[in-house]
């Protein structure tokens, strides 16, 4: 905090995120399965495939600010400006593809539209590193926050002078809605040089031209003398991989004290046939009934995306440990599972504490000199019974107002 109703913040990630996007089940299962006797028959007339994938580290720099708060009604807004810089990335897109199998070491037809790309550190000998350097780019993240307070008295105090404090350590909303707008921007990554857009018409080419392809600096290679490839958009030599930017909607509401239901809507962007190099995450909505203290939670996420399709899950939250999965019940109770996960963390938790102050005199523990009997903040807690402005330790009539 710099003043009361302004902040700022530093943060770091190391993010990865590897997207296959629109491939039929026809060409996953050939991919997967390797050529059979059955792929004679296939049709990938018409078919449309994309994988792009990047890993970057990212420095974010966080202002929020408290806009409205007159009790009822409070708003606040923040933004986040990231610096990233680019470790790797690479992207292929097929379009309009046609390939047909002549025999099971024959390409009888090859066509289409290949747009493909990545970074040239993806080639070098030592594997991934993330401290590689290979683009940079800038990303935005925006967001606010709107809570209504009907019981906002609940949660004022007068200390130390001070009136109409809020009490810091208690959530003092009944519902709370947020909108966020989350990655927005992009990273220009310099592409490594031989790697090209190609259109293709490739006809009647045995499966051993691809022989001794052990990387993809080998299959670049072979790509650029196979004939019926050629090479289009030659002259670029960087290429943009947009950020996966969603935006984000949860509205959370206080049952009680402690007890809380949270729903989260998640819109996915940068999904569709696009040629564009794009990351994205998926569609989701999330139900989460759960129980705060400052010092522990229990929380039962129950929710759907376009990948795992019903997850229900359950995890907790104990001192500086968190740990749970967000699909422990789906996965024990599903005949097919399309996914599981399981968390363990640590974070050391700084909660605001309630304000002290045991004789209940207006004055905190920390500044009084009387804890404990009730005074007045002008003698740091110390009383003045009789309200003459003389400290009843110095007043030879405490219970009677006079002059000093």
């Amino acid at each position: 905090n710099i003043t009361k109703k302004d902040a700022i913040g530093l943060s770091g990630n190391h993010r990865a995120i590897f997207n296959i996007d629109e491939g039929t089940q026809d060409i996953s299962e050939f991919i997967y399965n390797g050529r059979t006797q059955g792929d004679l028959n296939l049709d990938f007339a018409g078919s449309y495939g994309s994988v792009n994938g990047a890993s970057w580290t990212e420095v974010g720099l966080h202002y929020g600010r408290v806009i409205i708060d007159n009790n009822q009604h409070f708003l606040k807004g923040g933004i986040t400006l990231k610096a990233m810089l680019g470790a790797n990335a690479a992207y292929a897109t097929i379009r309009d593809f046609n390939f047909r199998f002549n025999d099971l070491d024959t390409i009888e037809n090859l066509a289409g539209e290949v747009f493909y790309g990545h970074t040239e550190n993806l080639i070098n000998e030592g594997g991934y590193s993330p401290l590689s350097v290979a683009g940079f780019g800038m990303g935005v993240d925006l967001g606010f926050v709107y809570e209504w307070r009907p019981n906002y008295m609940r949660y004022k105090y007068n200390m130390d002078g001070e009136e109409n404090l809020w009490r810091k350590d208690k959530e003092k909303y009944k519902l709370r809605i947020g909108v966020s707008l989350n990655d927005l921007g992009s990273i220009r990554f310099t592409k490594v040089p031989g790697s090209s857009d190609y259109s293709a018409n490739v006809q009647n080419v045995g499966l051993d031209f691809f022989e001794g392809v052990e990387n993809i600096s080998d299959l670049t290679n072979r790509l650029n003398v196979l004939p019926g490839m050629t090479q289009v958009n030659t002259g670029n030599q960087s290429f943009n991989m947009d950020l996966p930017l969603a935006l984000t909607t949860t509205i959370d509401w206080q049952i009680k004290d402690g007890w809380f239901l949270n729903v989260t809507p998640v819109i996915a962007f940068n999904q569709g046939t696009s040629d564009q190099q794009r990351l994205h995450t998926v569609n989701s909505i999330t139900l989460v009934p759960r129980y705060e203290h400052p010092w522990f939670g229990a929380y039962m996420p129950i929710s759907w995306n376009q990948l795992t399709s019903f997850n229900w899950g359950l995890s907790f939250r104990a001192g500086p440990i968190v740990f749970g999965s967000g699909s422990l019940f789906s996965w024990l109770i599903r005949e097919h599972s399309y996914g599981a996960d399981f968390f363990v963390g640590a974070k050391v938790p700084i909660p605001h504490r309630s304000p002290r102050d045991k004789d209940k005199d207006g004055v905190s523990d920390k500044r009084d000199n009387c804890k404990e009997v009730a005074g007045v903040w002008e003698f740091k807690g110390c009383p003045d019974t009789d309200l003459d402005g003389i400290p009843d330790a110095t007043d030879e009539c405490p219970f009677e107002a006079g002059p000093a």
